[in-house]
């Protein structure tokens, strides 16, 4: 790495030390979109810090992820039959 690489992430560590709260706030908050929105109308409030979801009183839902234009999901039901947390999917090492 070079001197003006490593003089650049010294600053950036610096900057982000001094100002990590609105960083992490903006990162949290920042990225809204309609399809985020909706996830939030949908799953209540703060449902990413969840381990599990239950959509509208029905669905219940283990193993969740989305971003700002996908939802991908794992229905409790199916989660138990696969081993819950003692699932090794062959082939699927790197997903």
């Amino acid at each position: 790495m070079s001197e003006k690489a490593k003089e650049r992430e010294k600053l950036a560590k610096s900057i982000y030390r001094q100002h990590h709260k609105i960083f992490d706030f903006i990162w949290q908050h920042g990225t809204s979109n309609e399809f985020n929105l909706a996830l939030d109308e949908l799953m209540g409030e703060n449902w990413e810090d969840k381990n599990h979801l239950t959509i509208k009183n029905k669905i219940k839902i283990s193993k969740f992820w989305s971003n700002s234009s996908l939802f991908c999901f794992l229905p409790t039901e199916w989660f138990n039959a696969l081993g819950a947390e003692k699932y090794n999917w062959r082939g699927c090492e790197k997903w």
